[in-house]
């Protein structure tokens, strides 16, 4: 039998509730991310706009391509600092070439994006990804490959 005393095992309960400790921290830090799926946001004093899919954040290049996605108004959040800004990933910037656009032929809506069409699943979808419908591209069939990836986001996809 072995015994130990009361010190020994403080010191053996302290080093196994550290463990636990970072192993929950390694955990959430992964699935953390205070940031809301398709809003819009922007850093005090910078010009920069990001848009947030798939837990990335994407540069909207110009305001042409700004209004040609979001509309005259949408809402913008601020982030209140720049060191949260710096954990995050960012993705593939939204240039001229992304627009919104319906399928004629399907009556389906995609987002065209980095050479692909993403399906917009639903109306809903829709509007939660801050999306226009000021400026919609018509079409009979798609010119690109539809991605496996929809909005709205399920699971991880890197855009």
């Amino acid at each position: 039998m072995i015994t130990r005393t009361i010190s020994q095992k403080a010191a053996m309960a302290m080093s196994i509730f550290t463990i636990a400790i970072f192993l929950c921290s390694m955990n959430v830090k992964a699935q953390y991310f205070p940031f809301t799926e398709g809003r819009l946001y922007k850093r005090p004093s910078l010009p920069e706009i990001f848009w947030v899919v798939y837990r990335q954040f994407h540069h909207v290049q110009s305001i042409e391509t700004y209004n040609g996605l979001f509309g005259p108004s949408p809402v913008l959040y601020f982030l209140a600092d720049n060191y949260v800004f710096q954990t995050v990933d960012i993705g593939s910037p939204i240039n001229a070439s992304t627009c919104i656009t319906h399928d004629l032929s399907t009556c389906k809506r995609y987002i065209r994006f980095n050479g692909q069409y993403y399906y917009i699943t639903s109306i809903d979808a829709f509007y939660s990804y801050s999306l226009s419908e000021h400026y919609i591209v018509y079409r009979y069939g798609l010119d690109l490959p539809v991605a496996s990836c929809e909005l709205p986001a399920s699971g991880y996809c890197r855009w």
